[in-house]
Order: structure tokens, then sequence, then C-alpha cells
């Protein structure tokens, strides 16, 4: 997938609904922006469970799911 944009002239680009689609990035929604060599790398920032992975039921203090939460405290209770 390939797409030819210019620059504005405060330096945005528009990033096309088909790449916004396919990688499930909604309006406000914040990238990283990164530099390799000659390329401008943009990533999606999303949040997952640093245990399981999932990307739902996240605790807002802790980077789990709240599943995974309740599975470590069983475990320390046993």
């Amino acid at each position: 997938m390939e797409s030819y944009k210019k620059i504005d002239a405060l330096g945005r680009i528009v990033i096309p609904s088909d790449f916004r689609e396919r990688l499930n990035i909604s309006e406000n929604e914040r990238v990283l922006l990164s530099c390799d060599g000659d390329k401008i790398i943009i990533s999606t920032l999303k949040h997952n469970c640093k245990l399981c992975g999932k990307t739902e039921n996240l605790s807002k203090k802790f980077p789990l799911c709240k599943e995974c939460i309740k599975q470590i405290f069983a475990e320390a209770i046993i």
C-alpha cells in the first residue's frame, strides 16, 4: 500500500482513510513518529496488557488487563 502526498505550508500531511482504517487509527489518536535513515515511520500507540497482550479491559493504574490482575491476586492468595 502506497500513497503520495504533498506537505502543506504548516508541514502537515493527511494519512489516507484506507491507511487509517487498516491500522484502526481514529480521530485524535496519538501516533509515534520516528526516523530510520531517509524514512519517516508512523507507528500506532495501542496500549495493551503486558502479560497477555489484550487491548480491552485495561487497568488505568497498571499496564495490565483486569483479568490478569485478578489472576495475579488469586495466585498471591493461594
